[in-house]
């Protein structure tokens, strides 16, 4: 199943850059799009899911 990838990358993003992060996934969730809206957040050289967007 694909899927629409968002990706988030910064160094020292703290709560502000992932409540930015999760308006922009929850805009594109809005737009009623025909296949799943994921996050990725990539910061300080970790990798880590961020949430899934039905």
């Amino acid at each position: 199943q694909e899927g629409l990838l968002c990706i988030f990358v910064g160094t020292g993003w703290r709560r502000k850059g992932l409540r930015t992060l999760l308006q922009a996934l929850g805009l594109l969730a809005e737009r009623n799009l025909p296949r799943p809206v994921y996050g990725l957040v990539v910061g300080r050289g970790d990798r880590r899911w961020a949430l899934e967007v039905a």
